[in-house]
């Protein structure tokens, strides 16, 4: 939840998750989707980010070589 988020989060950069909402179901409604979670994510560092090599995913058995 939301205070374990808060104490846990670290920001070392470039990139930080900023806002969450899980189990959305009244805001931000995109057609053809319905209500979807989303996930904020900011650049904390003064560079540019090249966001090709990033996913998100809540599978954890989803990942990349």
């Amino acid at each position: 939840g939301y205070e374990m988020f808060m104490e846990t989060r670290t920001a070392e950069g470039p990139l930080a998750i900023y806002e969450v909402c899980v189990e959305n179901s009244s805001s931000w409604y995109i057609d053809g989707f319905g209500y979807t979670d989303w996930v904020e994510i900011k650049n904390i560092s003064s560079e540019q980010v090249d966001l090709g090599e990033y996913y998100l995913s809540d599978d954890s058995t989803d990942l990349t070589a």
